[in-house]
């Protein structure tokens, strides 16, 4: 009787103490939270259905348990989930998206992004986005596995792709037919176009291939050839690469081509402006005519490589241009930045203007070790040539 006393007694206590230190310990699910979350494809391209899978990754700042992770659209609809019955605080959990629902079935096009609820907290990450089908021939747009241009069309892609690597696998024609310059001033392209020494022919463009191009876009190995770019009133440059060039273009030709602004800008065989952190190397321009139409205002120049140079021009050539403008050279309009290396030949016309040169009218910069058979001074107006 005694010992069932004590049996008694000291089952009682332990129910007591273990509700105690129930009521009283936190619960792990509502105080973790979801850190180091991403989401991003495995090859480093676009996540296209049935083709590439979406990494999703995460750690939780303490042991939580019955955490659901779910990949979510843009209106918070959930298309696919997956439960962890427990994680370890610090420690990374993840799987890979094959981009369809539960039910095995593809999710439609659109933009996604992995939710994570642990208790009462709720977590993000940044969207990725799903395409339905490639808009190229082949590729994911990751280094490894570039998309590849093998149309116009396919090429006038290359802009909503922004921030991938293509290369061009055909030489690309289209008889003079407009093509709208791609990407803006604001989101300028940033990813890597190799032309694979193919060529771009009988394009009509407003401001260039691209209207600006980005500190982290290349444009490399391509030919452009008999090209009209003529800027629209929009206080544009135009070149018939880019607009804007606050990147890389890198062994790149021009020829049999005429560049055109309609206001007081800028203008060039490869660009407009060479910002900054521009830089043009090994590039050349051949049988180009570049005209700022408005060369009686000092804001306008014009040239062979480009209208305006901030940059670094480097080992580039003009061979057999016509440039007209305030500022005009045969190389760079107006120069602020460094010019190195580079070369004008041929029959070069300074087709009118007030400041002109064999390699820049208009020096701030610097002009070192450049040289010219045309005959002219290579510096119209400014800093002497080094």
């Amino acid at each position: 009787m005694e010992k069932r006393k004590y049996c008694l007694f000291y089952g009682l206590m332990f129910l007591v103490l273990s509700f105690l230190f129930t009521i009283s310990s936190p619960t792990k699910t509502e105080a973790a939270t979801a850190q180091r979350v991403k989401f991003y494809t495995t090859t480093g391209g676009d996540l296209i259905s049935g083709m590439t899978a979406a990494k999703v990754r995460f750690a939780m700042s303490e042991k939580a348990t019955k955490v659901k992770v779910y990949i979510v659209n843009a209106a918070d609809t959930k298309m696919y989930s997956k439960s962890f019955k427990v994680c370890k605080a610090g420690k990374t959990y993840g799987f890979n998206w094959l981009g369809k629902k539960n039910n095995g079935k593809n999710a439609p096009s659109g933009s996604y992004r992995v939710k994570i609820i642990s208790g009462s907290d709720v977590d993000y990450s940044e969207y990725l986005t799903l395409y339905k089908k490639s808009d190229f021939g082949g590729g994911d747009g990751s280094k490894s596995n570039p998309y590849k241009v093998s149309s116009v069309k396919q090429l006038s892609k290359v802009g909503l792709h922004n921030g991938r690597y293509f290369i061009q696998t055909k030489n690309l024609t289209l008889g003079y037919g407009s093509f709208p310059a791609m990407c803006t001033v604001d989101v300028p392209f940033n990813g890597v176009y190799n032309g694979n020494n193919k060529t771009l022919s009988a394009f009509t463009v407003k401001n260039g291939i691209f209207t600006a191009i980005g500190e982290k876009g290349i444009v490399r190995n391509l030919n452009i050839k008999n090209f009209i770019s003529s800027g629209a009133n929009d206080n544009l440059p135009s070149g018939a690469i880019a607009g804007y060039n606050a990147g890389k273009i890198t062994n790149c030709a021009v020829s049999d081509t005429v560049i055109t602004a309609l206001q007081y800008n800028h203008v060039g065989g490869i660009c407009g402006i060479n910002q900054g952190s521009g830089i043009i190397n090994k590039c050349s321009a051949q049988t180009v005519t570049a005209t700022a139409t408005g060369y009686s205002n000092n804001n306008s120049g014009a040239g062979g490589i480009c209208g305006t140079n901030q940059g670094n021009v480097i080992g580039s050539s003009a061979t057999d241009v016509t440039v007209s403008g305030w500022q005009h050279g045969f190389v760079a309009g107006a120069n602020s930045g460094n010019i190195i290396n580079c070369v004008s030949n041929g029959t070069c016309t300074n087709g009118g203007g007030t400041y002109g040169g064999s390699i820049t009218g208009f020096n701030t910069g610097s002009v070192t070790a450049c040289s010219t058979t045309t005959g002219l001074k290579q510096v119209g107006y400014g800093n002497a040539a080094n």
